[in-house]
């Protein structure tokens, strides 16, 4: 019979005695700080052009290269909520054909563009 088969894809492992060692390292450094001046962002990506990993399948079957085209998005807000940053986007190209001759800025976000479309640190700065 048709079932839905998940297609494999990349895996990783942590060390979880370590990461909970940093967890109490952070802990003793922002009980300094009131919640709103503690700020987190998240770096993520869409790859826009990347086949499905799942689908319908009658017998098992191998998965394939997608491409890996992307957009990356930085999204940054305060501890409590009260406070977002603008989104950051990151793409291939100077202007993008998607903006239809509007600025990123008209449409509520930063846009910085590099080869791999990724965070750097003088984007960070």
């Amino acid at each position: 019979g048709l079932r839905g088969v998940q297609l494999q894809g990349e895996a990783a492992s942590v060390d979880v005695e370590k990461a909970e060692e940093e967890v109490l390292h952070l802990r003793k450094i922002t009980n300094q700080y009131a919640l709103q001046d503690i700020f987190n962002g998240d770096e993520t990506s869409l790859f826009y052009q990347m086949p499905p990993n799942c689908t319908l399948a009658t017998m098992a079957c191998s998965g394939r290269k997608g491409d890996k085209t992307h957009m990356s998005y930085m999204l940054t807000t305060n501890a409590d909520g009260s406070e977002w940053l603008k989104p950051l986007v990151f793409g291939h190209s100077k202007q993008p054909c998607c903006f239809q001759h509007k600025t990123p800025q008209s449409l509520g976000f930063d846009y910085h563009f590099n080869k791999k479309a990724w965070m750097t640190g003088v984007i960070f700065q």
